[in-house]
């Protein structure tokens, strides 16, 4: 794992966030705003087979049922149109994500923000789906139609 120190979302111009992350690294899809929006868009068969593929796991980010508390969070991502994590991977962190569709309404990808909780972000969203939302929307019509840069 490397360090990265990344400024945040804050008021205070010396607040700095710390983040952990590994590049190239992988996280598990149900610990994630990203990995929730996508299966909350996704076909019943793909959502299915996600929620089977974890079955029985208790990893040490989540608390409860995986199975249990994945579903009611991927039907409250389809019910409001976004994902939200508070505390899955790091217990200081904020995640709030958005779906990417295809021209046949298909999510393609993500976009998110991860914050710091402490940040004036971390405990109220909606300034950040307020960034999210026209921006996912942006980049669903420059890929409909073709282009590769998005302003």
């Amino acid at each position: 794992m490397a360090r990265v120190r990344t400024s945040g979302f804050s008021s205070s111009r010396a607040a700095i966030a710390v983040n952990l992350t590994e590049v190239g690294g992988r996280l598990p899809f149900y610990a994630t705003s990203s990995g929730i929006v996508l299966l909350a868009f996704s076909p019943p068969d793909v959502r299915d087979r996600a929620l089977s593929t974890t079955t029985g796991h208790r990893p040490p980010l989540a608390r409860g049922s995986i199975v249990g508390d994945l579903s009611a969070s991927i039907d409250l991502a389809r019910r409001q149109g976004f994902a939200v994590t508070r505390g899955l991977i790091r217990p200081e962190a904020a995640a709030v994500a958005v779906p990417i569709f295809d021209s046949l309404d298909v999510p393609l990808a993500a976009l998110a923000f991860v914050v710091s909780t402490g940040d004036s972000y971390g405990g109220r969203l909606d300034g950040l789906l307020d960034l999210l939302k026209p921006a996912a929307k942006r980049i669903a019509v420059a890929v409909r139609r073709g282009q590769s840069n998005v302003s």
